[in-house]
């Protein structure tokens, strides 16, 4: 499931141009900003998320209309306010602040990561370096008496 749609990028790229967006770059756009939402944020949520947070949204629309300006316009030509960029600046700045922990996508649990501690570690080999395995009283009396 994407975190937008072509239909959001249609509408939001009539704003800025006059040009028309080929159905095969906005996919593709959509498609690279989700990738990079994902990679910036599978350390801290189950990705792909779904159903997609309005803030997911947000910054995929963002990141995906930059990405359609870049492939069609590389010179920035149509974007001479530069709102554009400093749109996908800001989601990248939103996705660093998520990744750090300085933000967090309402509604969504974050992934449990693991951890240990020596306390609660069972070690596999003893002081000896022998396997600790349950051994009975009587063979242990005298595997000891062997040591001796």
């Amino acid at each position: 499931m994407a975190y937008s749609t072509d239909e959001e990028i249609r509408m939001a790229w009539n704003e800025i141009a006059e040009t028309e967006l080929p159905l095969a770059t906005i996919t593709k756009a959509i498609q690279k900003a989700d990738g990079d939402i994902d990679a910036f944020l599978d350390c801290k949520y189950v990705t792909p998320f779904s159903p997609v947070p309005q803030i997911i949204n947000g910054i995929s629309l963002d990141i995906a209309l930059f990405y359609c300006k870049l492939w069609k316009d590389p010179r920035m030509v149509v974007d001479e306010d530069g709102k554009l960029e400093m749109n996908y600046k800001i989601a990248l700045g939103k996705l660093e602040a998520i990744n750090k922990g300085k933000m967090n996508v309402p509604g969504v649990s974050q992934r449990q990561l693991c951890s240990s501690t020596r306390e609660d570690h069972t070690p596999v080999f003893g002081e000896d370096g022998l396997l600790n395995a349950k051994l009975d009283k009587d063979l242990e009396d005298e595997i000891e008496d062997s040591r001796d």
